[in-house]
């Protein structure tokens, strides 16, 4: 589909969008801490999990922080999808761009923990 800047956009793909739009509220549901107290006595009982994954769209990174305890808890600590090139790569080559965000995700925490 081509469409000018300026041109209405019509049919099924409006009414997808007016879907989309009216559902952005349900965003302010999502609760994400900006702060994670990790203490000497559970850093022990932590773990960062990070996840990479790609489609013939996008690529991607997630890091988790994983508290064990007596309530086990996850934490979203970031996420990473750098825009895929216009030239369309194959999905391996996608699968390598992700790869290399994990690495470069994992050394974050360090850093932004002192």
């Amino acid at each position: 589909m081509s469409l000018g800047w300026d041109e209405e956009i019509k049919g099924s793909l409006n009414e997808e969008f007016i879907q989309w739009f009216n559902n952005l509220n349900a965003l302010k549901q999502i609760y994400a801490p900006r702060w994670i107290k990790v203490t000497p006595e559970t850093f022990d009982n932590c773990c960062l999990h990070v996840f990479c994954d790609a489609s013939k769209d996008v690529y991607a990174a997630v890091a988790y922080l994983v508290l064990h305890g007596e309530c086990n808890e996850v934490f979203l600590l970031f996420s990473r999808s750098p825009i895929t090139p216009l030239k369309r790569a194959t999905i391996p080559r996608l699968e390598l761009f992700g790869a290399i965000l994990p690495p470069s995700l994992h050394g974050l925490p360090k850093r932004t923990t002192g």
